[in-house]
């Protein structure tokens, strides 16, 4: 059964909150190898979308022992031609274009792994369409999403919404609204890291400077940061 966001114990730790300082340059946290181990399998074709992180794909690649088929999907042209270049394997492929449009064969893969790909409705439901139609029987999807808990402070969203390449303007601050293109799936969910969501230095920039122009206080900038997770949500399709 689907799981609803008022089921889930979400705690913020703040006194754990990367952001207390003013020296703001954390690590950000992505999706591990550990997280999954028991999900991927030897001799499965694994396709990930929106993946830019090579070092997490070769990981997978290394943990299966290169017994595995892997397709990526990413609109970075740069992300393509260095995973062609440095993850030169012939059962590794890389395609820049946009996995809803994938000539895939139907009921060909095991799994789908992709990162912020929930937030517009007329694309979610070509993704969940094509995701549909690619996966086999018994295949799982995860989906490393941006979320954040209470509707941002005002302006919060449309200043983001208008950077079309920056990463929040894929972020959705109602989370049961990202969750419900989903109601056809089996699902369940798993926040990343400590209950706090780890910024790159790029993120937190983009973060400053919207503060600074609307005019917030360094404890208005960390009460927005705190309030972001990220979660990761496996599920697999019903029939």
């Amino acid at each position: 059964m689907s799981q609803k966001l008022r089921q889930i114990d979400i705690h913020i730790d703040k006194a754990n909150n990367p952001f207390e300082n003013e020296k703001i340059d954390t690590k950000y946290k992505n999706l591990e190898v550990k997280d999954i181990k028991n999900i991927v399998k030897k001799h499965s074709t694994i396709v990930f979308v929106e993946i830019k992180d090579l070092s997490f794909i070769n990981e997978i690649y290394d943990y299966l022992e290169g017994e595995c088929n892997i397709i990526c999907y990413n609109n970075d042209l740069n992300t393509i031609i260095q995973g062609r270049t440095f993850l030169n394997k012939s059962n590794i492929l890389f395609f820049n274009s946009d996995f809803r449009n994938s000539n895939l064969d139907s009921f060909t893969v095991d799994i789908i792994i992709g990162t912020n790909l929930l937030g517009e409705a007329k694309k979610d439901y070509k993704l969940l369409n094509e995701l549909s139609r690619v996966l086999k029987a018994n295949g799982k999807f995860l989906f490393i999403e941006l979320v954040s808990l209470n509707k941002p402070f005002y302006g919060f969203k449309n200043y983001f919404k208008k950077k079309k390449e920056h990463i929040f303007n894929r972020i959705i601050f109602n989370f049961q609204s990202k969750l419900n293109i989903l109601k056809k799936s089996q699902y369940q969910i798993k926040i990343l890291g400590n209950g706090n969501f780890y910024f790159n230095s790029s993120d937190v920039n983009s973060l400053q400077e919207f503060c600074d122009l609307i005019g917030y206080r360094s404890e208005d900038r960390i009460n927005i940061l705190s309030e972001i997770l990220l979660v990761l949500i496996e599920g697999k399709k019903e029939y």
